[in-house]
Order: C-alpha cells, then sequence, then structure tokens
C-alpha cells in the first residue's frame, strides 16, 4: 500500500514539475510579473482620474485632449485608444523614473528606504502603547482613503502586538492577571468593524438608489469585517466627504476601548485568535463576553451618528443627480 502511495506521489510530483518547467508557463508568468508596474501606475492614474470632483473631473478632461494622440476616424476604436494613452504613460513614467533617480543619490538610495525610516521605524520606537495604536490607526485610514491598503502599515505594528497576545494568553491560561491592555486582538476586537456603521446607514437612511444599491451590496460583507466593497465602491477612496468620518472613527474607536478597559468598565481582550472575519459582537463575547460585546455596539452607535451627516450631505447631492436626470 505505502509502495502504491509512493508511486503515485512520485508521479504526481513528475507532472508538477513537468507543468512548472514548460517554457510558456513560465513567459505567461513572469510576464505577469514585469507587468506589475505599469498594472500599478494604471491604478494609481485610475483613481486619480475619477476624484469625485467636478472641477477635478472637468480639468482632466480638459487636459486629456493639448496630451494625446489622435488618429483618423477610420482608426479602429482599440487602435487609436492605444495611441492615445502614449504620450500620458510616457510623461508618468519619465516622472517616476526622476524620482526613483533622485532617490538613488540620497542616503535612503529608494523611496522604501525612504519610508521605513520616516514612518516605520519611529513607529517601532513607540513601541506597544495606545498611543503608538492610535498613530498606527489614523495612518491606516488615511492612507486607505488614498487607495493603500491600511496592511501595509499595520503590519508595522504586527509583531508587537502579536508578542503582546501571547503574553496575554500565556497569562489567561495560567490564571494570573492579564499584563496588557492592548494588542492585536484588542484592535481586531475593537476596530476591525468600522465600516459597519456606513453600512448600516446605507441600508436605512438614505433615499438615492446610488446608495441603497451600494448598501444592499455592502451590508453583508461589511457584517464579516471587509471593507474594500465600500473603500473602492462608494468611494471612500479619494473621496473627502466620506474621508473625514472614516478617518476619525477608527482611533475614537481604540481610544474609548482603551479607556473603558484602563477603567475597568469592561475586562481586558484575553487575546484568544479569533479567525477573521468573526462577526462584530460575537468576537467581544469570545474575547471577553458580554461587557466587550455591548461596548461594540456602543461603538456602533457612535458610528451611526459620526457617519450621518456626512452620509446626509453626499445622499442629497445624488438624489438632486437622480432627479435631473
Amino acid at each position: 500500500m505505502n509502495t502504491k502511495k509512493a508511486t503515485y506521489m512520485d508521479i504526481l510530483m513528475r507532472l508538477m514539475a513537468a507543468i512548472q518547467n514548460n517554457r510558456i508557463l513560465q513567459g505567461i508568468s513572469k510576464g505577469f510579473v514585469m507587468a506589475m508596474p505599469i498594472i500599478f501606475m494604471g491604478s494609481f492614474a485610475l483613481v486619480i482620474k475619477i476624484i469625485p470632483v467636478t472641477a477635478w473631473k472637468e480639468f482632466v478632461s480638459a487636459s486629456a485632449l493639448g496630451w494625446t494622440i489622435k488618429m483618423p476616424e477610420s482608426v479602429p476604436p482599440f487602435v487609436s485608444n492605444s495611441f492615445k494613452n502614449i504620450i500620458p504613460s510616457l510623461i508618468i513614467l519619465s516622472l517616476f523614473t526622476l524620482v526613483n533617480a533622485l532617490f538613488s543619490i540620497t542616503p535612503f538610495e529608494h523611496v522604501h528606504q525612504f519610508v521605513f525610516t520616516l514612518i516605520q521605524t519611529p513607529l517601532q520606537n513607540l513601541g506597544g502603547g495606545i498611543v503608538a495604536m492610535v498613530l498606527v490607526a489614523t495612518l491606516c485610514q488615511l492612507v486607505w482613503a488614498f487607495g493603500i491598503h491600511a496592511s501595509s502599515v499595520q503590519s508595522v505594528m504586527t509583531p508587537i502586538w502579536t508578542a503582546m497576545d501571547m503574553s496575554q494568553l500565556a497569562a489567561a491560561t495560567a490564571g494570573t492577571a492579564l499584563p496588557y491592555i492592548i494588542g492585536k486582538q484588542f484592535w481586531s476586537v475593537y476596530s476591525d468593524a468600522t465600516i459597519l456603521p456606513l453600512a448600516i446607514l446605507l441600508m436605512a437612511a438614505v433615499r438615492s438608489s446610488r446608495y441603497r444599491s451600494t448598501g444592499k451590496v455592502s451590508i453583508i460583507p461589511a457584517i464579516f469585517n471587509i471593507s474594500e466593497p465600500l473603500v473602492f465602491g462608494l468611494p471612500i477612496v479619494l473621496n473627502p466627504l466620506f474621508a473625514i468620518p472614516f478617518i476619525l472613527y477608527k482611533p475614537l474607536c481604540l481610544i474609548i476601548a482603551y479607556a473603558a478597559t484602563a477603567l475597568g468598565l469592561v475586562p481586558r481582550i484575553m487575546a484568544v485568535s479569533v479567525p477573521f472575519g468573526t462577526p462584530y459582537i460575537l468576537s467581544g463575547i469570545m474575547q471577553g463576553g458580554p461587557r466587550v460585546a455591548l461596548l461594540q455596539i456602543l461603538l456602533i452607535f457612535m458610528g451611526l451618528v459620526l457617519y450621518y451627516p456626512f452620509l446626509k450631505a453626499a445622499d442629497n447631492m445624488a438624489l438632486k443627480e437622480e432627479q435631473a436626470e
């Protein structure tokens, strides 16, 4: 039986090796990797282009006409569209090549080291205090508002917070006092669902069909702490109206949760590893019991109050546009 199993595994491994070493598949795979800079460049360009400000859109549209190569009407659209992008692409590539060259003659050498030195290192030096966590939360929401995933900032502190969670869990297992208030699970329990109040409002407090439709699509993901449908679909990205409450809400949740814990109103988080996507309130019950869940509910109500005036203003504008159409 073991011999047959070994034979099957040998055949499977040889097959996988043949597929992996296939030149055609390797070419496709490496081609996608080599195209990543262009894909990222196009993604940033698209985000900048669709900033929901009328004056900006008009400026972009007007500028796009003195900066493209026009082809005769007889030329097929897919060909003329390709020529349209040549000059903007060359300008963007030249600009970022220049930026890269300028960084290469500095002590930082490249932009990644620049970010590491000015952001990551100071955050690590702050240690595992609530000040560092609030600062990270603010930066996370800020970069999210520009279309950059928050994990790019959060990952800086994850090793520190995880180590604190390990000590927290060891103390809980031993039946001794929990040494810390904050940690990775504290962050998750009190700030992972900061998009949920906005999704609830989109379901219950808007009149425009645009925002009602967005609410129907985003409410289920929001319950499971998935914010992308609203961040990119509402959008929150490069939208000053929604970015303001979006940036403020997460840090406020963490500050209030820290104060409530320090005052003994809620127990300290036990740092049990809860799977990603665990719904809000359920995660509170699992990590600290009913009082933690109650605090989560209160934070949701705070979020409803914070988001409502901004959503109301956006909804009124969207409703006027729909009525005009």
